[in-house]
């Protein structure tokens, strides 16, 4: 998974005026780690990270699908030659 890094601090801007240090404490994370996942181009977003946006988002009845996305789409093997059965 990873983040909109515009879009989350978009988010920070509009709800916090674009604090780091208020923004890291309403995540429960710290502001050093905050900072480094939004500017640092290849740094990506891990879970404790996914966790507490995500858990931001849905407290404040945001929709998560605009910020936080899937590497590769899930996909699911429904042959059933490659299914066991059970008799």
């Amino acid at each position: 998974m990873y983040i909109n890094k515009e879009k989350v601090f978009d988010l920070m801007q509009k709800h916090f005026q674009g604090n780091y240090h208020a923004f890291a404490r309403e995540l429960s994370l710290d502001v050093s780690h905050l900072y480094r996942t939004l500017n640092e181009k290849n740094r990506k977003a891990g879970p404790k990270f996914l966790g507490a946006l995500m858990q931001f988002l849905e407290r404040n009845k945001i929709d998560y699908k605009e910020y936080i996305f899937l590497d590769t789409s899930l996909t699911v093997c429904n042959d059933s030659k490659n299914r066991e059965t059970t008799a």
